[in-house]
């Protein structure tokens, strides 16, 4: 696939701005809104930042670290996953904090989520040593 004259870090900053505000969105009204609601719809309330988050720090990741060959995209979204499953689990022994499968199964979904994303841009700019 032909390379883009543009770089990885502008890439990932095309799909990273929609991300935020998704989540800005999301937390200005949306999960207030939907959090009214019984159900499947407060489950998804309470466990929709858990996705967002993953999307959020992978593509962060990517945007920071951009220019370095080590970055790929499974690494990004692994990194990103690991850190909030384990910080789930860690709520265990937090005072105050609830452990929910729900929450770790909304981390998986980011993952699957942020992947092709970062694929997207990682296969766009493979030819562009930045």
């Amino acid at each position: 696939m032909p390379s883009l004259s543009i770089s990885r870090r502008a890439a990932i900053a095309i799909e990273l701005v929609p991300v935020l505000a998704f989540a800005a969105w999301m937390e200005l009204g949306m999960r207030a809104a939907l959090a009214r609601h019984s159900g499947l719809w407060s489950v998804l309330a309470g466990s929709m930042p858990n996705c967002v988050a993953v999307v959020l720090t992978a593509l962060l990741f990517g945007f920071v670290h951009a220019d370095r060959a080590d970055s790929t995209p499974f690494k990004l979204t692994a990194m990103s996953m690991i850190v909030m499953v384990g910080y789930e689990v860690a709520q265990i022994w937090m005072p105050g904090r609830t452990f929910d499968l729900n929450d770790i199964a909304a981390s998986v979904i980011g993952g699957f989520i942020v992947f092709p994303l970062l694929r997207i841009a990682h296969r766009l700019t493979a030819s562009d040593p930045t």
